[in-house]
């Protein structure tokens, strides 16, 4: 099991739809079995650590789109600030179609699309 940390001071439910897939399915109120009928058996594999040093990994909480689009780079800099202070990697999701181009070195970017002309 892997215990994930994410920014729960920067959630915004008016925002809920950018979450990364893993956040969005371990922050709500279903029962498990509810999660795994709607997110698939996947989500077993993780877990919520709600301090950042008890976390395996830190998950940038929205997509990286998310940020360039509502001109919060300042915010996703200080979630990376805070996992690297703490010694932990930082995963990114990116979904769309254009490449994500993350200017935090060291970072591990998953992108869902890749740009095809």
């Amino acid at each position: 099991m892997i215990r994930v940390y994410s920014c729960s001071e920067h959630y915004n439910p008016k925002h809920r739809y950018h979450l990364n897939n893993i956040i969005k399915s371990l922050w709500n109120d279903r029962s498990l079995e509810e999660r795994v009928e709607v997110y698939g058996d996947w989500i077993r594999q993780y877990r919520y650590a709600s301090e950042i040093q008890s976390a395996d990994i830190c998950l940038l909480t929205y997509h990286w789109n998310y940020y360039i689009d509502q001109g919060l780079l300042s915010q996703a800099q200080q979630e990376i600030e805070a996992a690297r202070a703490n010694q932990k990697p930082v995963v990114i999701f990116s979904a769309g179609d254009s490449p994500a181009n993350i200017p935090f070195p060291g970072t591990i970017l998953f992108e869902s699309a890749g740009y095809r002309s």
